[in-house]
């Protein structure tokens, strides 16, 4: 039996990154995090990016530098508090429908892009104090989305990612062939 012929499928890559002060400077050059940037399909993925620093017409200008065309979803902190040590961004392709909500400003921003009836949901978090009565909301929240996905996979797709900040339990020893020392 001869199987049926699709024509190309649109694919869309998915990525998170902690820049460590993109719009800052903590021991690395802004041209190298650019550099970094532009090795990225970036017209052709959704990439959550945290500890952004600054603001959203910041991370405008200097995106424009890389790709003029994407649009951001961003999330900072009020204040000053930004500018030190907060803020995500989602970044994806122009054209794709997508409607964003901060659900702890500066830490955790949620972006459900949808196409017909199909969508994703992406979830772009920098755990860092982040308080238990958010973490408590937020998670209610993904568990919600959790949901959805489960209920219907071929309709909702779901992505939580980020910097979680999670230190590994227990003891870990790294064993090392002395071939490779």
């Amino acid at each position: 039996m001869r199987r049926p012929t699709c024509g190309p499928s649109p694919s869309l890559a998915v990525g998170s990154w902690n820049a460590r002060a993109l719009l800052g400077y903590q021991g690395r050059p802004v041209t190298e995090r650019t550099a970094y940037l532009q090795t990225l399909p970036l017209n052709k993925m959704v990439l959550g990016i945290q500890e952004v620093h600054q603001n959203h017409a910041q991370l405008r200008a200097f995106m424009k530098q890389i790709d003029s065309t994407l649009d951001m979803h961003t999330s900072f902190a009020p204040g000053r508090h930004s500018q030190v040590n907060g803020g995500v961004a989602t970044i994806s392709p122009a054209g794709l429908h997508a409607e964003s909500e901060a659900l702890l400003p500066g830490r955790v921003l949620r972006t459900a892009f949808r196409s017909n009836n199909q969508q994703l949901i992406y979830y772009n978090i920098h755990n860092f104090e982040i308080p238990n009565a958010a973490i408590k909301r937020i998670s209610t929240r993904i568990l919600c989305d959790q949901h959805l996905a489960w209920a219907d996979p071929s309709k909702v797709i779901l992505f939580v990612m980020g910097d979680f900040n999670f230190a590994a339990v227990g003891k870990l020893k790294l064993t090392v062939p002395e071939s490779r020392v």
